[in-house]
């Protein structure tokens, strides 16, 4: 991993701040930032070439912001004051806007999140879903398909 100083994405501290600016703890349910969620974030941006660049441009200024207000950065400063400096970043950066999107749909997926709303944490199927019966001679139909084609 690179250096945190040059690449925001590397530093561990700052994404779990972030996360949390993004979808802030409110009982009962966790904050983003406390759900581990900073690798598979890391993981999404660095494989979307049009969003990486952005992104990393968009959170080293934040840091930068926070560090002007805070030695400890966006990690020492208090909700509302991460907010300001995010709604100000987001201004400047629309491409966090697009980026908070996608951690919104992971952190909903997340199995503590789904818990918390009182949903199972695992997948839909079987539990509660139930799939109707496959008609065998619709199967037949989709292979006989499928030599046809051949």
């Amino acid at each position: 991993m690179t250096d945190s100083h040059n690449d925001p994405l590397a530093d561990d501290a700052l994404l779990e701040a972030f996360l949390d600016t993004l979808i802030p703890p409110s009982d009962p349910m966790p904050g983003a930032g406390s759900l581990g969620m900073g690798e598979q974030v890391r993981k999404q941006v660095s494989a979307n070439a049009m969003l990486k660049a952005p992104v990393e441009a968009g959170l080293g200024d934040l840091r930068d912001a926070a560090l002007e207000q805070d030695p400890g950065g966006l990690p020492a400063l208090n909700l509302e004051a991460r907010e300001a400096l995010l709604k100000a970043a987001l201004k400047r950066h629309p491409a966090l806007g697009m980026f908070q999107m996608a951690v919104f749909a992971a952190y909903y997926q997340h199995p503590k999140a789904r818990e918390a709303l009182g949903h199972s944490a695992g997948p839909p199927f079987p539990e509660g879903h139930t799939i109707d019966p496959i008609d065998p001679e619709l199967l037949k139909k989709l292979e006989s398909r499928r030599t046809s084609h051949s």
